[in-house]
Parts: structure tokens; sequence; C-alpha cells
């Protein structure tokens, strides 16, 4: 994925969710990122679409912290991804996949999505 297919947000409000340089390379040599560059601004909605392989979940995977390393910054509600912010930041955050086996598919599609954006205990 390169900056260029990455989703800009509006101006409007401050940064919910900014992305600043990232790169990242899987060990195999594989360039997962490249360049992404993108601001979203609080209470948007935005969709993150590409075709198998663009780096989508990659990407994902930095924005809560799972996967980190590479270049570039990643700020979650002003706060940087990384270990001293993590609790702060994953409380703040959720993240629904797509496949039932990793998702709870026992309950509607609806109800699985809301789940996450319940503040926790």
């Amino acid at each position: 994925m390169s900056g260029s297919d990455a989703v800009s947000g509006s101006d409007a409000g401050a940064a919910s969710l900014e992305v600043s340089g990232l790169a990242f390379a899987y060990p195999d040599g594989h360039q997962a990122l490249f360049g992404v560059d993108f601001s979203i601004g609080r209470g948007e909605r935005v969709a993150l679409l590409g075709p198998n392989g663009a780096g989508k979940t990659t990407l994902v995977l930095h924005l809560n912290g799972i996967l980190s390393g590479g270049t570039g910054t990643v700020h979650v509600a002003g706060l940087p991804v990384g270990k001293r912010h993590m609790a702060e930041i994953r409380r703040r955050s959720g993240s629904s996949s797509r496949t039932p086996t990793t998702s709870c598919s026992c309950r509607p599609c609806a109800r699985t999505w809301r789940s996450g954006r319940r503040p926790r205990a």
C-alpha cells in the first residue's frame, strides 16, 4: 500500500488517527507499506478497501500496536502507538474482522460492531 492508496480524512476538528510516513517490510523482504500518510478526524467514518495483498491488514495491525517496526509514526487520539500508551489506545479503539472464525458469529453483525464501541471497565 502506498500513500496514494490511503484514505484521506477532512481537516474538520482534531485528528483521531494520524499516520505519517508509515513504511513496513516483512522479514522475507516483501514491502507491505510504503509512505502511508493520512489523517482521520473525530467522528469521521472511513472504509479501508483494496485487493488481496495491498497491505490493509498490515496497516490495521500497526494502528493497534500488534505489529511494529519499519518507519513512520502512528498517533491515536494524539497518543503515539507504543508500549507506553497501549492500554489507553486499545481502550479508545476497536476493529472488527470480516472473517467469522475471528469474530463472534453467534451475534448479528451490527451487534458485534457495537460491542467494540462500548467503553471498557
